[in-house]
């Protein structure tokens, strides 16, 4: 699979599409100021995951508020969601 570099002029294609997620593949890159523009329009940066591919299930979207206040300010503080935080977040909050 070819590598992809994404810009800032690529976040603003996908959001005249409509587009909400990208999901990034194993040696993507994303400008620095292609993430912060993401982040600032809400655009949701995931990054690859072997485990995806591989056929393991994707852990649900928190949906408890407390936990969803905490992916927030994760991915504000990182500027990127990182790879299992739901996962994460879940076991935090047992």
């Amino acid at each position: 699979m070819p590598r992809r570099v994404l810009t800032k002029v690529d976040i603003d294609q996908m959001l005249q599409t409509g587009t909400t997620e990208v999901r990034l593949g194993a040696g993507d890159i994303v400008t620095a100021l292609a993430r912060e523009y993401a982040l600032d329009r809400g655009v949701r940066l995931v990054p690859y995951s072997s485990k995806a591919e591989s056929g393991h299930p994707s852990p649900q979207p928190v949906t408890d508020p407390l936990a969803t206040e905490i992916r927030s300010a994760v991915i504000s503080a990182l500027g990127e969601e990182p790879a299992g935080l739901d996962e994460i977040i879940s076991r935090a909050l047992r």
